[in-house]
């Protein structure tokens, strides 16, 4: 056990210091962004979710493997460690249903202040939910061990429905992309403009769903059917699958986004400072205008200082001359 303890803990030192690299990068990125559109906020919100979850989850594991023995502690937690999962769950099913909608009917409005309400809804459900189990699991010892069978099957059953329902929209969008390939005009132009951000969508739903459906089966099999697993597997799954789901997410964009790459690439280089628009090829392109427009004014300045210099060196070399004609004039 004690070697299955050092490999969770070493793993998820490792998976929180990338993840939480990785997803400032690109939390950076989206908040420079400009013009945002509704996925690209989703996208945003997830990021931060991410973020978020990649910094508690050491401590969660922590408590969870009895590395710091606190019941207390483990309550605080794990309960923000599974208020994060299902909002990270919840944004990532929002964000499929919206792709669905958005290439389904691509034309028909999409109330943003509805996805609003109901991503604050939601968050404030799970937050209250996790608060009243909590304290009543701290306050009512006795009935904790029925208490916590019923919170597992409700996870159980929470996760699985928003599993099932990012597939069904990740399947939609793709049968309606297949489709519409075989289409002309219009309809064509519209699905090759959105195919990409749809792909982006896809692969990071088939990353929730692999993680996400391992963690719910794995809770289901141990604590609720009593089966047992390798212990390294189970770790790995009920430990560090849903912390790697959250590290791999920002490599999805990276790998997905052109402009975030020049936006890295100019990070690194150290190019400009301030806001970079999202490091678009318009403001690489303003960068490298301010730049020729300075060169070219020193360039000016400098020519009409040596002209300034050579008109003064000349005015004096010719009255100079004129100093001495008088003179010899005189003598004269």
């Amino acid at each position: 056990m004690d070697s299955v303890n050092a490999f969770v803990t070493a793993s998820s030192a490792l998976i929180t210091l990338s993840g939480t690299v990785t997803n400032a990068l690109s939390l950076s990125y989206f908040i420079r962004k400009d013009n945002r559109t509704l996925g690209t906020r989703l996208l945003m919100v997830l990021n931060s979710l991410d973020l978020a979850l990649c910094c508690t989850s050491p401590f969660a594991i922590a408590t969870g493997l009895n590395n710091i023995r606190s019941d207390q502690m483990y309550d605080i937690t794990n309960g923000v460690y599974c208020s994060l999962l299902a909002s990270t769950a919840f944004t990532t099913c929002l964000l499929s249903v919206v792709r669905s909608i958005s290439v389904s009917r691509p034309f028909a409005p999409i109330n943003e202040k509805a996805v609003v309400v109901a991503t604050i809804s939601w968050n404030v459900l799970i937050v209250a939910k996790e608060v009243i189990y909590r304290a009543y699991k701290m306050s009512h010892t006795k009935s904790s061990g029925q208490l916590e069978l019923a919170a597992k099957c409700v996870w159980v059953t929470k996760i699985a429905m928003i599993v099932l329902v990012v597939v069904v929209s990740n399947s939609i969008s793709v049968m309606k992309i297949l489709r519409s390939r075989a289409e002309i005009g219009e309809n064509y132009r519209l699905t090759d403009k959105n195919k990409q951000a749809t792909i982006t969508v896809v692969i990071l739903s088939l990353l929730f769903f692999v993680f996400n459906t391992l963690w719910v089966t794995t809770l289901g099999a141990v604590f609720l059917c009593g089966a047992k697993l390798n212990q390294y597997f189970l770790s790995f799954a009920f430990w560090l699958g849903v912390p790697l789901n959250s590290a791999l997410n920002p490599v999805v964009y990276l790998a997905r986004k052109e402009s975030m790459r020049r936006y890295l690439r100019g990070i690194l280089r150290m190019e400009g400072e301030g806001k970079t628009t999202g490091g678009t090829e318009e403001g690489l392109e303003s960068r490298r205008r301010r730049r020729t427009t300075a060169g070219t004014e020193e360039g000016l300045e400098g020519r009409r200082r040596r002209r300034t210099t050579a008109g003064t060196e000349e005015g004096l070399e010719g009255r100079g001359r004129t100093e001495k004609g008088r003179r010899a004039f005189s003598v004269i």
